[in-house]
């Protein structure tokens, strides 16, 4: 396997990416001096480095900016607000009721949740691909399943969601796809699930008996708060994207005299590239819905095997569907890190619907909560070692404190 000739981006480089398409890239120069892109062209394999970039070499301009001073305070109100939400969900707990919860628990049933996760995750990285392809070619699929398991593991690990940036950087930098259109399908991923979870939130009062009240977290009903939220973020994504497909030319160059507008515009061409090439092929949209369904019906399936695994839990679809939706909603409104104490606060909530004793329920939302980190952390390890890389390369702060407006950039097609 050949050793890589530089080392992956750190969370906060990462971010960069993420923050304006276009942004200033890795750069290197040929012996004339001429600036080259870093960009690239060929398919490596796990860890391998195309031919015409196992040479290039490390310097100065391979390096980003730090992360800003205010990022502290940002970690410090998120850690604050993990934090809050552990309390609320474990706070005053009967540690001998949840213990004896645990010990009962059949752990055979985490091989049936293993087994759906696993199938939801291959079933993710297909979908990945298809949106990659848009007009042109995509990687192969072992390759996108490689980058798609690594940057969930990032998601899951890293704070602020920097983990998001992952997927969209190693894409481009391990196989040649360009920034703006990898960043295009990972948009119009999310917003496929975020259609998804709308649906699971809307069809939640048909499968189960809400209460008058609704689902109630703290004074707030959690389903009605998240079907305004998701709601709306689906209509912006999916009425935005239609009008600016629509719309063409004139809606990009109205962007462009926007502050960052460039960038984004940038962004926006990628992401009208990937809508109209769905809208010119139906059977492919239609295939994506249908994986999407597959998707969260096996993360359903897996949370459903684990429920199966307790004493006094139900084991129902409706059950199951309840306690998922409430914890993606909770997880999407507050996403801390490594989704501790959120994930813990609305999946054990979401119980109370069906009259589980409280410590059970929490038991249940813990364990449930480390299957299925330990599912991604394990596979996510394997492929990270596979790829050549380590967790410090992907969450180490940045070396230098260069500004990225001195650095060479780099158009994002």
């Amino acid at each position: 396997m050949a050793p890589l000739s530089r080392r992956a981006p750190s969370g906060w480089q990462l971010q960069q990416h993420l923050d304006c398409v276009g942004s200033p890239l890795w750069h290197r120069r040929d012996r004339a001096g001429a600036p080259s892109s870093l960009r690239r062209d060929g398919r490596g394999g796990f860890g391998q480095r195309p031919p015409q970039l196992a040479d290039a070499p490390h310097s100065g301009a391979d390096r980003f900016v730090s992360p800003p001073k205010g990022l502290r305070w940002k970690l410090a109100a998120v850690l604050t607000l993990t934090a809050g939400c552990l309390a609320l969900a474990l706070g005053g707990i009967d540690v001998d009721v949840a213990l004896d919860a645990v010990a009962g628990f059949r752990a055979w049933m985490l091989l049936p949740m293993a087994l759906c996760y696993l199938c939801a995750h291959a079933l993710r990285a297909l979908r990945l691909q298809v949106l990659l392809r848009g007009e042109g070619d995509a990687p192969p699929y072992t390759r996108v399943f490689s980058i798609n398991t690594v940057g969930f593991l990032a998601i899951n690990v890293m704070p602020l969601r920097l983990g998001e940036a992952v997927r969209p950087y190693l894409l481009w930098e391990r196989e040649g796809v360009p920034l703006g259109r990898a960043l295009a399908a990972i948009l119009l991923e999310r917003l496929l699930d975020l259609m998804m979870l709308l649906v699971m939130l809307l069809g939640l009062g048909f499968v189960v008996g809400l209460p008058a009240e609704g689902l109630t977290v703290e004074g707030i009903d959690l389903v009605s708060a998240g079907q305004r939220a998701v709601g709306f973020a689906v209509i912006v994504g999916v009425v935005g994207g239609i009008a600016v497909v629509l719309v063409g030319d004139p809606a990009l160059k109205l962007i462009r005299h926007l502050p960052m507008g460039e960038r984004v515009a940038q962004l926006a061409e990628r992401f009208i590239e990937g809508l109209s090439a769905l809208a010119r092929r139906p059977l492919r949209l239609l295939g994506l819905v249908a994986v999407s369904v597959c998707i969260w019906a096996l993360t359903i399936g897996g949370v459903l095997s684990v429920m199966a695994g307790f004493d006094g839990i139900p084991t129902t679809i409706s059950a199951a569907w309840a306690t998922w939706t409430a914890t993606i909603t909770g997880m999407t409104l507050l996403p801390t890190p490594g989704f501790f104490g959120a994930y813990e606060l609305f999946c054990s909530r979401a119980l109370w619907l069906f009259d589980v004793n409280v410590d059970v329920a929490r038991a249940f939302a813990i364990l449930l909560h480390l299957g299925q980190l330990g599912f991604t952390v394990l596979i996510g390890s394997l492929f990270l070692v596979l790829e050549g890389l380590s967790l410090r390369d992907l969450v180490r702060p940045a070396d230098a404190k260069e500004s990225a407006a001195n650095a060479p950039a780099q158009a994002a097609d």
